[in-house]
């Protein structure tokens, strides 16, 4: 459990980069995190989630829209469910070191309620 917590927070370090499949001169594809050099072809370009969800933030807010006001209200939401998590994998950590299994299980649930709601909102 531990293990998959602490792949969990290394594992946010990647969420801004846009992978790059590039096919060469020679027929072989590559896959990169930086544009295709010159010669190359661009097959796909797949960006991340959270370059994803900075691009939906940044869109313009228009009244009356209904995307506009999720896209405000995750603005607003975001913090709180941010330090939520936060809170409950520290919970989750403390679990662990006493070795409870009921604990743990619970502290597991709530880091992944938490985490859904996070990806619901799309806070990063």
């Amino acid at each position: 459990m531990l293990k998959l917590l602490l792949l969990t927070l290394f594992a946010t370090n990647a969420v801004g980069q846009t992978i790059y499949q590039c096919r060469g001169t020679n027929g072989r594809v590559s896959l990169q995190d930086q544009p295709c050099p010159d010669g190359a072809k661009t097959e796909l370009s797949r960006k991340s989630i959270g370059q994803q969800n900075a691009e939906y933030r940044a869109q313009p807010f228009v009244i009356g829209d209904q995307k506009s006001a999720e896209r405000r209200a995750s603005g607003i939401i975001c913090p709180s469910l941010r330090q939520q998590y936060q809170n409950n994998l520290a919970s989750s950590e403390r679990a662990m070191l006493r070795k409870d299994p009921a604990e743990i299980q619970r502290a597991a649930e709530a880091v992944r309620s938490a985490g859904a709601q996070m990806s619901k909102h799309r806070c990063e």
